[in-house]
């Protein structure tokens, strides 16, 4: 059995502590699960010593949750220089993972956003993206026939107390949830799918959840597109800088725009606003 090392920057109080030391606190408690004493008070050390003594028992598995979020959080103009701070520390602290590699079994990275490899993961360039891989297409959404298969029981008990058909209400959840796609087959929000399937009431859930204030400032001053055909070029697909963020980017990382179809000749895609 490969030990494990979990770091989730969504549980970390870095909005009331620093940084660094909620790194290191959580890497300390990583340690005491395997009764592993860390030496150094540097987190890229502890980071690098963890691992190293883990690997002792069998390689190592990272698992790496919203990599990015110490840096979406900060991204108000009068919050950038946070923003850069941070992302500075997670460059220095995620560039070990490379001469980490042959302690490490498996590593997997999970975001928001995608912040160019120059800005965080320069020293990490053997990372493989899988973020528009057809392969992983359904990865983090629902299937229409996974819905069909693990959700039927509750949508029709929905139906029957809305009096409609089990098939009308299935084309109205997919007409709301469905169309989110990674160049592969289309899913449904799983997040939205699920907070329906509690309330029985068909809502905009996702936009519901919070949408940030930066996105919504940064709308208002520089987009004027028409939703339902917007193109954007490969390189605003995957380009996402703390200096030089743009609405298109922001959009489709954030949920809110997916892809409707790819144009090869041209390295375009076609976007479009989901629910």
């Amino acid at each position: 059995q490969h030990p494990i090392i979990h770091l989730s920057f969504a549980v970390m109080d870095y909005k009331n502590l620093d940084l660094e030391q909620e790194i290191k606190r959580y890497l300390r408690l990583n340690a005491q699960k395997y009764a592993i004493q860390l030496q150094d008070d540097i987190p890229k050390f502890m980071f690098q010593q963890l691992i190293l003594e883990l690997s002792k028992i069998e390689k190592v598995v990272v698992l790496i949750d919203e990599y990015d979020k110490p840096i979406i959080d900060y991204l108000e103009p009068e919050q950038i220089s946070t923003a850069q701070k941070h992302r500075d520390i997670l460059k220095n602290f995620y560039g070990i993972l490379k001469d980490s590699d042959k302690y490490i079994r498996f590593l997997f990275i999970t975001g928001v956003s995608k912040f160019s490899r120059v800005s965080i993961f320069s020293d990490l360039n053997h990372l493989l993206d899988i973020s528009l891989h057809p392969k992983f297409a359904t990865l983090t959404g629902y299937t229409q026939k996974e819905m069909e298969s693990y959700f039927s029981e509750p949508i029709r008990e929905i139906a029957q107390n809305q009096r409609v058909s089990y098939n009308d209400l299935m084309e109205q959840i997919r007409l709301w949830y469905n169309g989110y796609s990674w160049l592969g087959e289309k899913v449904y929000n799983p997040f939205s799918v699920l907070c329906y399937l509690s309330s029985g009431q068909l809502s905009n859930y996702w936009f519901e959840t919070g949408s940030p204030t930066f996105l919504i400032k940064i709308l208002r001053k520089e987009m004027e597109f028409d939703f339902e055909e917007v193109e954007a070029n490969e390189f605003m697909m995957n380009s996402y800088q703390i200096e030089n963020l743009h609405p298109i980017t922001l959009l489709f990382q954030t949920g809110y725009l997916t892809i409707q179809e790819k144009r090869v000749e041209t390295f375009c895609f076609l976007t479009r606003i989901w629910k």
